[in-house]
């Protein structure tokens, strides 16, 4: 039995002694068909995996995420980040979890460069920032009516730790230039 599911039946336990009703077993109608049917989620950034301690047959887990949503719904957005990132520190599997949601948006791969020379390619932004790790796209952007370039430019990487390499290390040459590497610019 792991850690995660001795402190579930500890936690049941101390319901029962303390006189509370101990939560109920679910009804036996389509309880079979769940537990045969593979785990899916229609919410991609659910931390909670079917591979969690705290799933079991009994479809406590359906159970148990609405009773931490009704229990988190009430939060600041900063509350969240707070609990989310001292949660993340402590475990492993909810750290890496964030960190396979945040590379799935593009927004966190993404590297917006300034200070390009006139003549910087593309391709030469592209392999520029390949030293940070495997860059997927990469474009200098050009005025539509000269041609030109404008001197700045995006390269969006594979994962997000190489973006935040890049951004951490803030300038890069490139044909002889100096660039500054930042997120993408906000819109508005």
């Amino acid at each position: 039995m792991s850690d995660g599911e001795q402190n579930k039946k500890r936690k049941l336990e101390e319901i029962a002694d303390a006189g509370g009703a101990a939560p109920a077993p679910p009804q036996e109608t389509g309880a079979a068909e769940e537990q045969d049917a593979p785990a899916t989620h229609s919410n991609s950034s659910s931390i909670i995996s079917s591979s969690s301690p705290m799933h079991d047959e009994h479809g406590q887990l359906a159970k148990e995420k609405e009773s931490i949503m009704k229990l988190l719904e009430p939060f600041s957005r900063e509350q969240l980040v707070e609990i989310l990132t001292s949660a993340a520190s402590q475990y492993d599997n909810i750290y890496n979890e964030i960190k396979t949601v945040a590379s799935a948006d593009v927004a966190h791969r993404k590297v917006f460069v300034r200070g390009l020379a006139w003549e910087t390619s593309t391709e030469t932004l592209k392999s520029a920032f390949a030293s940070f790790g495997e860059v997927e796209e990469g474009a200098v952007i050009f005025d539509k009516a000269s041609g030109k370039s404008r001197g700045y430019g995006f390269v969006t990487f594979v994962d997000m730790e190489a973006a935040q390499r890049a951004v951490e290390k803030q300038v890069v040459e490139i044909d002889s230039y100096l660039q500054s590497g930042g997120p993408p610019p906000a819109l508005g």
